[in-house]
């Protein structure tokens, strides 16, 4: 890809329109799937149950665990039986009773009997064709990301290009502007309003009195860019979009010529909300913008500024790598900083022949269909008839990263439906760490540096970005108690969708011991997971030494009624759950700001030991958990005490014994050492602090991240 002068040309190989017909059924979309009436169990190998029909006394015991009434359905193949639950519930509430049925000493596993339909298919009329959304080797596997989103208008995807056009495909257009400032370029009255695409071709008159032009027809460019990322979908007609919902803004920045970096840059700034001196603000900002356009040089001060503004401001920005076949690292604005950078591959996996690639790890960050060679190895879009001037709206084969580009902005979108607190950073680390291996022996094989961390797979990164996703039914991170076991505590707190709980308890000996579950991933409302130990860590005082796992006690389920309210399940049975509230108002009320964060603290540099922290109304109360001199896991306590100021603590550790155990008959705890050492907390923000320990030293403690 070469510049002239300062114009920058729209990446992509456009070929010649070539307007479709098709006649062909596919299925529609899929059925919501109903609740779920039964549950399949699997007993162990040793239980009596497993060889035997279960009697109306087993489903009743089994009934104890699960929570609710079940009976017995009919045996099954691999040694499982279908338990059928007394009414129909929800997959969610199917989950959780699962979860606790799980834990019953007989069960192997247990698993909702769900329902499963077909991958939802849209009734587009040329869908057939889109191999790049279906292919099995070098498609995007779109299909079943549709089953869980087919996008939402809250996601504004910006289209920085040739324009928009009327076509009766096109997805959900905002108003835009066109942003080329000189009239000739725009082969019209430039800047206004009116984003349309009136035409980039270049006519032999044109290159007589531009003679730095080369004659070509209209690309239609920026009309097949956006079909791709959100055509009108399941609508009976010609092709489908990869987002159906995404609202689409364009800013026309590319004309006769391609355009130039002022007027594209002041595009970029205004999709993404920033005001540009003369024009309108954009009341629909978009959180996505894709730059299918390139040209020659190193990323300037001026891409690479707006682009670091734009990124903290929470945009996510993709770019076409070029068709140059060359290395990436020539290619403005695809090899600036923090921005998604999209080779494109053939139908056969193999890097496309004009893509440019990376020679440097991250040059690249994956790769998506961009189509080489025979016409429908290409990618298929919307398109205009037109070969200078607009004509009949129509359908075309094209390649070119331009178009591998869109498909990645739109797979963006579907994770932004799912995930809407997702930054830019973590749509790009989803969208490479999610992408599938490229094949081998396809005659140029697509490598890690050349071609980026893999090819797209929009299912395996819209279900990772649901997953990263906050529960409808987030629990309250902090201190929970149990109103049926005085004297053991819990700490719990959910970061994304995953949940870490301490437990803090004594052994049958008496002494204090502490469990950890997690970080996992909660399923709904429910979390499944594990009670661990570790040991050999770090004592209260003294050097520090590494903690190593030591076992598991145990399987545990945690499920939530509200933010406040949960059942845990556990060896010791199954125990309602709540809040602890210890200061003034509670734990429901409203902390002032700059109060320290409620949840896990810790310091970096000594892995094994943690905190504990909660402050309610300036009243704190802390757990430490560590080790004693033997290595076993032991936990202090401190508080509930005031704080001496907003940004102060000063209390003793104490130790507590003889409480209940995991299994054990409940005990009432007695306090063993009401002053086991001082404790000074100097908080330097709601997330970091200064720690002063029993002997003296100072550690730099902070929120722990996970």
């Amino acid at each position: 890809m070469t510049a002239i002068g300062n114009r920058i040309f729209a990446a992509g190989l456009l070929l010649a329109a070539a307007l479709l017909a098709a006649n062909f059924a596919t299925a529609g979309p899929a059925p919501a799937a109903p609740g779920v009436t039964g549950i399949i169990v699997k007993f162990k190998a040793a239980s009596p149950l497993r060889r035997r029909a279960l009697s109306a006394a087993d489903a009743a015991e089994l009934a104890t665990t699960a929570g609710m009434p079940i009976a017995a359905a009919r045996a099954m193949s691999g040694s499982r039986q279908v338990l059928r639950l007394e009414s129909t519930i929800s997959r969610t509430e199917a989950e959780a009773v699962a979860a606790r049925l799980s834990l019953h000493p007989d069960v192997e596993y247990a698993v909702a009997d769900g329902r499963k339909v077909p991958h939802l298919t849209p009734n587009d009329e040329l869908f057939g064709f889109q191999w790049n959304y279906t292919d099995a080797i070098a498609g995007i596997d779109l299909s079943p990301a549709w089953d869980i989103t087919t996008g939402t208008t809250s996601v504004v995807i910006a289209i920085v290009d040739t324009g928009s056009r009327p076509h009766p495909d096109a997805g959900i257009s905002l108003p835009g502007y066109n942003f080329i400032s000189d009239a000739f370029t725009a082969n019209g009255d430039g800047r206004g309003p009116d984003p349309t695409d009136t035409g980039d071709g270049v006519s032999a008159a044109d290159v007589a009195s531009h003679p730095d032009l080369t004659p070509s027809t209209s690309s239609w460019h920026g009309e097949a860019v956006a079909g791709l990322a959100g055509a009108i979908s399941n609508n009976g007609f010609g092709i489908a979009g990869v987002d159906w919902n995404a609202r689409l803004v364009h800013a026309r920045v590319l004309g006769k010529g391609g355009g130039i970096d002022s007027d594209i840059l002041d595009g970029i700034n205004w999709v993404a909300g920033m005001h540009v001196p003369g024009v309108p603000d954009n009341p629909n900002p978009a959180q996505i913008i894709n730059l299918s356009l390139g040209g020659g040089g190193a990323c300037d001060a001026a891409y690479q500024d707006t682009f670091d503004t734009l990124i903290a401001a929470g945009k996510v920005i993709v770019v076409s790598a070029g068709n140059d076949g060359a290395d990436v690292a020539n290619t403005s604005p695809a090899n600036c900083m923090g921005v998604i950078t999209v080779a494109a591959t053939a139908r056969t996996g193999a890097r496309a022949s004009y893509s440019n690639f990376g020679s440097a790890p991250g040059a690249i960050a994956l790769a998506a269909p961009g189509g080489d060679g025979a016409m429908t190895d290409q990618i298929l879009s919307l398109s205009n008839l037109g070969q200078y001037a607009p004509g009949v709206e129509s359908y075309a084969w094209k390649q070119g990263t331009s178009f591998a580009a869109p498909q990645v902005s739109a797979v963006a979108a579907l994770m932004l439906s799912v995930n809407p607190g997702l930054a830019p950073s973590q749509v790009a680390q989803i969208l490479r760490n999610t992408s599938r291996g490229f094949p081998a022996g396809t005659g140029d094989d697509c490598l890690p540096v050349r071609c980026g961390a893999g090819l797209l797979d929009a299912y395996a990164a819209v279900l990772f970005a649901r997953q990263m996703a906050a529960p409808a039914l987030a629990p309250q991170a902090g201190w929970w108690a149990s109103p049926n076991m005085s004297g053991v505590g819990f700490t719990i707190e959910v970061q994304g969708n995953h949940l870490l709980m301490g437990s803090y308890l004594y052994d049958d000996s008496g002494k204090s011991i502490w469990y950890a579950a997690g970080p996992g991933a909660i399923n709904g409302e429910t979390y499944l997971g594990s009670l661990m130990f570790y040991g050999g860590g770090q004592t209260l005082t003294g050097s520090y030494r590494p903690a190593s796992f030591a076992g598991t006690a145990g399987d545990v389920a945690l499920s939530f009624a509200s933010p406040t309210q949960g059942t845990l399940t556990w060896p010791g049975g199954t125990l309602a759950i709540q809040r602890y509230d210890f200061g003034p108002g509670g734990a429901s009320a409203t902390p002032p700001a700059g109060t320290p964060e409620a949840g896990w603290w810790w310091a970096p540099s000594e892995g094994g030991r943690g905190y504990a922290i909660e402050v309610q109304g300036g009243t704190m109360l802390i757990a430490g958990y560590m080790y004693d001199t033997l290595g076993n896991p032991v936990w202090y306590l401190s508080g509930p005490a005031p704080m001496t100021d907003a940004s102060t603590y000063q209390g003793q550790w104490q130790l507590y014994a003889n409480g209940p155990s995991l299994t054990g008959s409940p005990r009432t705890p007695q306090l063993f050492n009401a002053s086991a050492g001082a404790l000074v907390i100097q908080f330097t923000s709601n997330t970091t602090a200064n720690l002063t320990l029993p002997d003296g030293r100072q550690v730099a403690i902070q929120r722990y991240r996970y």
